[in-house]
């Protein structure tokens, strides 16, 4: 099993921005920045962090840009309330998927019945 991924640097960046140490375009520059960082060195990120990112995605600072599904400076704020909460929380287990001999078995099997069938 993989040793879960470190929080802190998600922590502190989500806390400076909920403290009022950062504003909204600061805050995405910075966990943007953090992002490519993991990204280039490999490193797992925690579940919360990989939500958080797509809060940051939606988050425009210009009022003027803002679509109707894009965050404001205080959804930001919002979206780090909810997720900091979240950060020791484990990446949800992915549905196991078959193997492609498991795939080719299955069709096998089934086209074996429907022979059987038409007889």
């Amino acid at each position: 099993m993989l040793p879960a991924p470190d929080k802190q640097p998600w922590e502190r960046l989500m806390q400076a921005l909920l403290d009022g140490e950062m504003d909204g375009p600061q805050f995405q520059d910075e966990f943007l920045a953090a992002s490519r960082d993991a990204t280039a060195r490999g490193e797992r990120v925690p579940y919360a962090a990989d939500l958080m990112f797509y809060e940051v995605d939606a988050y425009c600072a210009d009022p003027a840009l803002r679509g109707e599904n894009d965050l404001d400076e205080a959804g930001l704020r919002d979206a780090a309330r909810r997720l900091i909460t979240r950060l020791d929380e484990p990446w949800p287990k992915l549905p196991r998927t078959p193997s492609d001999e498991q795939i080719l078995e299955n069709f096998r099997r089934a086209a074996d019945r429907l022979l059987r069938r038409g007889k």
